[in-house]
């Protein structure tokens, strides 16, 4: 299997020196930008903006739910569960939740 372009990814929603209006990028090096996704022509500009922005925002996210199942996992595994543990589960659903959410 191929391996994903490197994260963090991007998105601009507008390129002055290409005929795309946005596009979702990764920044290899200051000045040298790779699109991943370009904004399809018959899609309006506040569609690409919701649509670019989801598409950053969950792959930007994976390593970090990843890690943070991993973790719940972890705590899960440890019994009997304290309300201690609870509250760290608790803690780390609610931290990965309100990230998924931003805009």
């Amino acid at each position: 299997m191929t391996a994903h372009s490197p994260l963090p990814w991007t998105w601009h929603p507008k390129s002055d020196d290409q005929e795309h209006n946005g596009s979702v990028y990764r920044l290899e090096r200051p000045g040298h930008a790779y699109a991943i996704a370009m904004q399809p022509r018959y899609v309006d500009d506040e569609q690409w903006k919701a649509d670019a922005a989801l598409i950053v925002r969950s792959v930007n996210l994976l390593p970090e739910a990843l890690a943070a199942l991993e973790e719940i996992r972890k705590i899960a595994d440890e019994t009997p569960a304290s309300e201690g543990q609870l509250d760290i589960i608790e803690g780390i659903a609610a931290a990965l939740i309100w990230k998924a959410r931003q805009p």
